[in-house]
């Protein structure tokens, strides 16, 4: 992603930001058009994840967590 978006020159600790301005750049306010994105983790329900991530997801991504059973899907792959 970061090659496809151009982002070689983006320090490693500024990536998050850089993701949240494109996001910021294309949803303005009043523009002659309205981006819609599906956007979604999907995490083990039995797996507790760090809040610092959760927040993280939210504030750069707007990617909220959705809680799966993953082992209800695992016969389906063999």
């Amino acid at each position: 992603m970061r090659q496809v978006l151009h982002f070689a020159d983006v320090e490693e600790n500024q990536l998050h930001e850089a993701f949240t301005d494109i996001l910021v750049a294309v949803n303005k306010p009043h523009q002659a058009y309205k981006l819609y994105m599906a956007n979604r983790l999907f995490g083990e329900k039995s797996y507790t994840f760090l809040t610092d991530f959760l927040a993280a997801s939210r504030k750069h991504y707007a990617a909220e967590l959705a809680p799966v059973d993953f082992r209800l899907f695992s016969p389906l792959l063999f």
